[in-house]
């Protein structure tokens, strides 16, 4: 089994808003009223083209806590929790200290980038790092990974598996790695172990949205890890936009 280093993923989504003073602009001066003018006609303006429905939903907008409904993770972790929301990320602390649930989620380019990454990094050498900037590694891609950018998520995920199990000799165990039905296009568990804490981890494709939930504690069962990452993952999944 190849050696996974995984450090957790931020990938810094900017913000931008625009907001209208509401100060009201000061009276002109009185003058003379101009003098008449033909009248021009006004064009009705044309009615704005409805959002195409196969459009990636506005994640960068999204408070991701808002996925998870806090009572939810409360029983899942048997304990109360402090959200604490981030860029393309919320996580939920439990009151002890030692076990968390995270929930992250990215669209469009950032969402295919992450997985670019990873598959680049195996084909090169069978690991995995990400930089804690956001910025994965390798880039720019290799031109042989570069072409795989008009594939879909769900086509992604497949092409990183097979990469685990053909080029690196990833055989997991059904408790360390199991893909999972019913969870959008294409969906997986994967349990990793950073030596100070473990995590249960459920990735789902769904349309041009990566959704990722997560269950770390020092230890973990895997079976108790998965029910609660993918049950968490599916109530995520039906409040994403």
């Amino acid at each position: 089994m190849p050696k996974c280093v995984l450090s957790l993923v931020i990938l810094a989504l900017l913000l931008s808003a625009c907001s209208t003073s509401g100060a009201t602009p000061a009276p002109a001066a009185e003058t003379a009223p101009p003098p008449e003018a033909t009248p021009t006609a006004v064009e009705a303006p044309t009615p704005a083209s409805p959002p195409s429905p196969s459009a990636a939903p506005d994640i960068t907008s999204l408070d991701l806590c808002t996925l998870l409904d806090p009572t939810s993770v409360e029983a899942a972790l048997g304990e109360s929790t402090t959200p604490s929301p981030g860029p393309g990320l919320c996580l939920f602390v439990g009151a002890s200290g030692t076990q968390s649930v995270s929930v992250m989620a990215l669209s469009g380019e950032a969402a295919k980038n992450l997985f670019l990454a990873t598959i680049a990094q195996l084909q090169a050498d069978c690991t995995v790092s990400f930089s804690m900037q956001g910025e994965a590694t390798p880039t720019p891609f290799p031109p042989e990974v570069q072409a795989l950018a008009d594939r879909s998520l769900a086509e992604l995920i497949d092409l990183q598996d097979q990469v685990q199990r053909e080029q690196c000799g990833f055989i997991p165990t059904p408790e360390e790695y199991q893909r999972l039905d019913g969870l959008g296009e294409a969906a997986y568990f994967q349990v990793l172990d950073l030596g100070f804490v473990q995590s249960g981890i459920v990735v789902v494709a769904h349309g041009d949205t990566y959704l990722a939930v997560t269950y770390a504690a020092p230890t973990l069962d895997p079976a108790a890890a998965r029910s609660i990452s993918e049950s968490l993952a599916r109530e995520a999944l039906a409040h994403l936009p």
